[in-house]
């Protein structure tokens, strides 16, 4: 039934069934439709709107979000975005971006295994990190690779003369203290044993 009641112009009680608004465009505002907070339009979208301004509209691809989205995690728990292709009913149609709330570690994982594995993971403090046998690639065909299987590093190119361009550089050890071979622009090309 509906009703006025207790200070409320307008009140829907369909007890303990279903409530029902019908129409070809729906329209939930303001007293004089002042401010709008929601819209349904029939074969169209569905509005809603913060203070009077639009803010989600759903579309015949799926829907918009006008300026900020904000995906926030409870209290200790990740933020996550679930991205699912193809209807998401292949394991390798799904994919996670999650803000790792444990390590403050913004991460992308896969779930072509059965389970979500990461596959790139980005530090606060900027350091990118693709994990074992990840690559970075460039070239339509993959033609510059650089990865590590967890053994060993590559960099590897398949076409054309791989360039490296420095006034001064060369190889160094791990550690970084004894030159291998440097290289000096205009000048000359040493060999080193034991940093000597």
């Amino acid at each position: 039934h509906i009703s006025a009641a207790n200070n409320h112009p307008f009140k829907i009680n369909a007890g303990t069934g279903n409530s029902y608004l019908q129409g070809n465009a729906v329209y939930l505002s303001a007293a004089n439709d002042a401010e709008r907070y929601l819209d349904g339009i029939k074969d169209g979208a569905v509005n809603l709107y913060y203070d009077g301004s639009k803010k989600f509209e759903t579309t015949s691809i799926g829907a918009t979000v006008t300026s900020i989205l904000k995906v926030q995690g409870a209290e200790g728990g990740h933020a996550e975005l679930w991205l699912q292709a193809d209807e998401g009913d292949d394991n390798a149609d799904n994919w996670l971006l999650y803000h790792d709330a444990s390590n403050n570690k913004i991460k992308f994982a896969n779930k072509t295994s059965g389970s979500y594995v990461d596959k790139l993971i980005l530090d606060s403090s900027g350091v990118l990190n693709v994990t074992d046998s990840g690559k970075f690639t460039a070239g339509s065909s993959d033609d510059l690779q650089i990865y590590h299987d967890g053994s060993d590093s590559y960099i590897y190119n398949a076409t054309g003369t791989l360039y490296i361009r420095t006034t001064r550089g060369g190889l160094l050890n791990a550690a970084g203290t004894e030159w291998g071979v440097l290289h000096t622009e205009n000048g000359a090309v040493e060999l080193y044993y034991d940093g000597v």
